[in-house]
């Protein structure tokens, strides 16, 4: 029987010490012989370079929140529950769950999602391989893709989600997780989605030395974090490149994008954020070694085998792959308008007996039998 994603994934979320789909792979994995175990407590990889340029999605320029409206959070349909004509979201506070020093940032925000991903076709999502458990032409319907998990002020997170923005993923029809190249990266069939911009993608050429990336997703899990500061420190592989965004396991299957893009108001993206350095180490402050609490490894530069950048899939590498599945073609197309709200303030796709909550709803109870 296929090993399920969920009982993994849920395993990653309580146990410190057990392998998880929700963190990034170390770099050193990538070099180990096909069929070895991958090591355990990978939720440690990646890391802050200089400042913590972590930011919410309401505290950034417009042009970075329209590029984030098209990314996702991954997160187990075990993990969803019915609250009226919503989805509801896990509260948990992620540094009392993953064992973190309450001088963390983001202590007290909720950790639900496992990896990040983007569309990149109406009915097409990209992500990470080593996010997703399987191979093409197998199902992946314990997965779903959440628009919009991010916080809305600096003390509420968005936890209750319309059905609209949940779709639960069909099928791998793209994947490559190979030790040797390096490459890794998934592409996930949904039903179409409306009122989400498909992503332009790098279809040839490279991004220079120095350029400026930004990649948005969901590190550690967390509500949708924008990191605008980062720099190409590394572009000779073929396959990928490496930056110095500050970026943790859970950011696996992120976009980064050309940061000029953005602000061009045309995001183009670079890559998949796949890998990286160490996340997290044992905090050094007294009472933090006495509470055998962990907080954010952090680097002055690339560097040592601790701060080894973090690696970026070249999204041209698999641009012929996602054109092959009708991924990207619409990108230009602008996003329908909104549907007008109701008499009682509720638009018509988010009330009781909608078809893509009801939709939602059966199959995690199929997967509950």
């Amino acid at each position: 029987m296929r090993r399920s994603l969920l009982a993994l994934a849920c395993l990653s979320l309580n146990t410190p010490a057990a392998f998880a789909l929700d963190h990034t792979l170390p770099l050193d994995f990538l070099n180990q012989p096909a069929g070895k175990e991958r090591p355990k407590g990978d939720r440690n990889h990646e890391v802050i370079y200089g400042e913590d340029d972590r930011h919410e999605v309401y505290d950034v320029e417009d042009a970075y929140r329209q590029a984030a409206a098209s990314t996702v959070a991954l997160i187990n349909t075990a993990l969803l529950k019915q609250k009226g004509k919503f989805l509801k979201l896990p509260a948990s506070p992620t540094g009392v769950d993953r064992q973190w020093c309450s001088s963390e940032r983001f202590y007290e925000q909720p950790s639900p999602a496992f990896c990040s991903g983007f569309l990149v076709a109406k009915d097409l999502i990209v992500t990470a391989g080593h996010c997703v458990e399987g191979e093409p032409g197998q199902s992946c319907d314990e997965i779903a893709f959440v628009f919009g998990f991010d916080m809305e002020s600096a003390q509420s997170p968005r936890l209750d989600i319309p059905a609209e923005d949940i779709v639960q993923c069909k099928q791998i029809v793209g994947k490559q997780l190979d030790p040797d190249s390096k490459m890794d990266f998934a592409l996930l069939r949904i039903d179409p989605v409306e009122g989400r911009k498909p992503l332009k993608l790098r279809r040839d050429g490279a991004i220079g030395d120095g350029e400026s990336v930004t990649v948005i997703g969901h590190p550690s899990g967390l509500p949708t974090k924008v990191t605008k500061a980062g720099k190409v420190r590394g572009n000779q592989n073929p396959v990928f490149f490496t930056t110095d965004l500050d970026t943790y396991g859970g950011n696996s299957g992120s976009a980064v994008f050309n940061t000029e893009s953005i602000l061009a108001g045309d995001p183009v993206v670079e890559g998949i954020l796949v890998r990286g350095a160490l996340d997290f180490v044992q905090g050094k402050r007294k009472w933090d070694k006495a509470a055998g609490c962990l907080v954010s490894n952090r680097c002055g530069d690339i560097g040592g085998a601790a701060c080894r950048g973090e690696e970026v899939t070249r999204i041209g590498a698999i641009s012929q792959q996602i054109s092959e599945l009708g991924g990207s073609d619409d990108a230009n197309a602008p996003p329908p308008s909104p549907q007008e709200p109701d008499e009682d303030g509720v638009s018509g796709t988010d009330r009781e007996g909608d078809p893509a909550l009801q939709n939602i709803l059966d199959g995690i109870k199929a997967q509950s039998r």
